[in-house]
């Protein structure tokens, strides 16, 4: 009759839900997984130089001599730099770990206006010292906060998705439920019991 039939179409098309939602969490954790890696390429990059103008200013303080004004800016606005990185990736643990969007905030505003102004003066001293390895580690550096505010934007995309898919599934699981009970009026307690059973299977499936 037409109940079954409704159930038979609600049923294929929660089937259907399901399954697109199971692939939006896979992508979700994708994401999550590869959002980590653009700061802690930065970071990695910035440690480098850091460590490069350190031990030249250890071999120069040996020999009696020490690293010129402009050397030495450049060693204060890296360690601001990595500083200001190091800052961003605890924010990022943050919204990793509580998928807080307020947090996201703070992100935008530090690395628009604090990370960004010790990176140009970094590139700008790196030209100075005509330096293409530290100019090209500070374009990476911005490039890969950049990078992180994309996948920012894919992660609630992917969660507005699945929020949309679990109150879909929850509306179909309903309807199902409801037909079914109109059905079994007219039916035999077994044909109540195994429908019934399978739909709440599926439903505490998504729950989980």
């Amino acid at each position: 009759g037409p109940d079954i039939e409704f159930v038979d179409a609600t049923f294929r098309e929660y089937v259907q839900i399901f399954n697109h939602l199971a692939v939006t969490v896979e992508e979700h954790l994708i994401v999550e997984t590869e959002m980590i890696k653009p700061l802690m390429g930065s970071k990695g990059q910035l440690d480098s130089i850091l460590e490069k103008l350190e031990q030249r200013q250890a071999i120069l303080q040996m020999e009696g001599d020490s690293l010129t004004d402009n050397e030495l800016e450049m060693l204060n606005v890296v360690r601001d730099c990595k500083i200001s990185i190091l800052e961003l990736q605890n924010i990022q643990n943050q919204f990793l770990n509580t998928g807080d969007e307020d947090i996201l905030e703070t992100f935008k505003a530090i690395s628009e206006n604090e990370t960004r102004t010790y990176l140009i003066t970094l590139y700008e001293f790196a030209q100075a010292l005509q330096n293409s390895q530290i100019e090209e580690s500070a374009v990476q550096a911005q490039k890969a906060i950049d990078k992180f505010l994309v996948y920012v934007a894919q992660i609630q995309e992917l969660g507005a998705q699945e929020y949309q898919s679990i109150k879909t599934l929850g509306t179909l699981g309903s309807q199902m439920l409801e037909k079914i009970d109109a059905i079994v009026q007219t039916n035999s307690l077994f044909i109540q019991s195994e429908i019934k059973s399978a739909v709440k299977t599926v439903t505490v499936i998504v729950v989980l």
